[in-house]
């Protein structure tokens, strides 16, 4: 999808970046409903105990400096795709301060955890298959689009 906006800006001609960030945004969000299958499905797992949440806690550390580094140093008007419709980024580097100096693909590395971390708390058998799969998917996506997108856009 983002190809057609790099090569033939399709997506700015129909709805426009901003179109494009708030349907981002929307569908981003609506990944948080699944928290609901932590409490429909709870303990089909295990039942979880204080070990879980340390667990947790364990992995969480790394996925909020994520968002943290995101925020501060990245920037969510680059994290939702800018750098597919703005040719300024072309010249810009990749990130290398907050996480991003250790882990160049923090936000699919680590911060897509943050499911991992509900699928622990709640020793849900449905919300660890959210976890998979949202881990999954999100690198499909990344081998799929984004890789061969950053060809295009940084010329690596």
């Amino acid at each position: 999808m983002l190809v057609s906006e790099l090569c033939w800006k399709t997506i700015s001609n129909i709805i426009g970046f901003k179109g494009y960030a708030i349907s981002f945004l929307v569908v981003g969000l609506l990944r948080f409903f699944c928290i609901g299958l932590c409490f429909a499905d709870f303990g089909s797992l295990f039942n979880p105990e204080w070990i879980a949440w340390i667990i947790a806690g364990i992995i969480f550390v790394p996925v909020s400096y994520t968002l943290y580094s995101v925020r501060k140093y990245f920037g969510f008007f680059r994290a939702f795709c800018a750098d597919h419709f703005d040719t300024n980024y072309k010249n810009m580097s990749f990130e290398k301060r907050g996480i991003f100096k250790w882990i160049t693909n923090a936000m699919y590395t680590i911060a897509m955890l943050v499911w991992l971390c509900f699928a622990v708390i709640s020793g849900s058998k449905a919300m660890f298959v959210f976890a998979i799969y949202s881990y999954i998917s999100i690198w499909l996506h990344y081998f799929a689009t984004e890789k061969e997108d950053f060809k295009i856009i940084y010329g690596k």
